[in-house]
């Protein structure tokens, strides 16, 4: 299908069995709902240079936006990135990756964000929380009240597990909360990376209040 482009107020259901290839983009769209539990397959998508897609779920500046029940497999880069959104519920969704750079959720210059009950695998980190000027005029915005709960995850060769970082090119990265994670692998790549509960500060953010429980 190539990409898909979701406007305020569109609901994006997959169906049971459907197996798309292609991306789903949201620009300065507000009360989304995008769910499953049909399959985004990323094996079509050219592989992009930089922070620019294809993933198989963008939301840059969106706003109140619930993601549930959704399968992705075969990334080529990112799968499921949120860049200074707002107001947004990731729950029941299936990550599954082995490629470079495939990190599972990245929570970007975002508040008010909560992911639960999630399944990840991926070769690069799980979930991470950064902040990156440039993406959207919000993605550099500060980073506060993020949730990870009740998940269960596979770090491969790359990256981390629960990762806050490298990118932390915001004033402040707050209140982040880890809880009740089960962690199946974690591989050490060296170069700072392979590790299960990591921050790396890679820029001016100061980072407080990050709890794991």
């Amino acid at each position: 299908v190539g990409e898909i482009v979701l406007r305020s107020g569109d609901h994006l259901r997959l169906e049971r069995g459907a197996i798309v290839r292609g991306t789903i983009l949201a620009v300065d769209a507000d009360d989304l709902v995008i769910d499953g539990p049909g399959i985004l397959d990323g094996s079509g998508h050219a592989r992009p240079t930089g922070y620019d897609g294809p993933r198989h779920l963008d939301l840059r500046g969106c706003r109140r936006a619930l993601i549930r029940d959704v399968t992705m497999v075969r990334p080529q880069t990112w799968q499921l990135a949120l860049f200074g959104c707002d107001d947004v519920r990731i729950e029941g969704v299936t990550i599954l990756g082995d490629a470079n750079s495939d990190d599972g959720i990245d929570i970007v210059g975002s508040r008010d964000v909560v992911v639960r009950d999630a399944l990840i695998r991926t070769k690069d980190d799980c979930v991470a929380v950064k902040a990156i000027p440039g993406i959207h005029p919000r993605s550099g915005d500060d980073v506060a009240r993020v949730l990870v709960e009740d998940c269960t995850l596979w770090n491969g060769a790359w990256g981390n597990v629960l990762e806050i970082g490298y990118e932390t090119s915001a004033d402040r990265i707050s209140d982040v909360v880890f809880r009740d994670i089960d962690v199946l692998r974690c591989e050490r790549e060296g170069y700072g990376s392979g590790g299960v509960l990591t921050i790396h500060a890679g820029d001016r953010a100061a980072i407080s209040n990050v709890r794991y429980e």
